[in-house]
């Protein structure tokens, strides 16, 4: 972007990496090998990190000098709120799939009375799973991996339904002077005061 000057092909990069990179966190499963994990939070990490400043360029691009301060106030409002409802909405969802998941479990009897956990307490369990017995850690381990699943595919829409926008977002030029009202004054000396400036120098090193 630097290069360019133009934002919107980082837009389309950072959506597609993070569009697949939430199509890829539906196939984890205990059984996935760590360097493909690491893999997929590189490409998470690469989508999210590329979005979190460009969106913020795209729109003070599109503003004149009189609103840039304003529309950064405000979209900055926007994403910290749009947070709030994103971590809400995960666990949320985390948590009804948990408990579905469970009931099978429990229909099944496949896993014991004491490591029946609701969905409230499934993140706080993760550091118990040490002292559970092998048999049961794994059974423990596809209820983790089946119900972050849901969360997953709820991203993948909103993820895709972005990059669906970003193509119709107008590609601003990010070369433009700042001529805001913050801005530093710049105060040029008089050709009297430079005279002095001068004067004072030269009887300086003439003592």
């Amino acid at each position: 972007m630097s290069l360019t000057l133009r934002f919107r092909t980082t837009l389309w990069i950072g959506w597609i990496a993070t569009a697949i990179s939430c199509v890829l966190f539906i196939m984890l499963s205990p059984e996935t090998t760590t360097a493909m994990r690491t893999g997929y939070f590189i490409l998470m990490g690469l989508g999210t990190g590329i979005l979190f400043p460009s969106l913020q360029f795209c729109v003070q691009a599109s503003q004149t000098d009189e609103n840039v301060a304003i529309a950064s106030s405000t979209f900055v409002f926007i994403r910290s709120l749009g947070q709030t409802f994103g971590v809400a909405l995960g666990g949320a969802i985390f948590q009804n799939q948990w408990d579905k998941n469970l009931a099978s479990l429990i229909e099944e009897n496949a896993i014991p009375l004491a490591f029946q956990i609701n969905g409230r307490q499934a993140d706080s369990a993760v550091l118990l799973l040490k002292n559970v017995p092998p048999a049961i850690v794994s059974i423990l381990k596809e209820l983790y991996s089946k119900s972050l699943r849901g969360v997953w595919m709820f991203f993948v829409p909103l993820a895709g339904v972005s990059f669906i926008l970003s193509l119709f977002a107008k590609n601003y030029s990010l070369d433009k002077a700042l001529n805001s009202k913050q801005a530093f004054e710049e105060k040029k000396a008089s050709s009297e005061e430079d005279f002095e400036i001068r004067t004072c120098d030269s009887l300086g090193t003439g003592g």
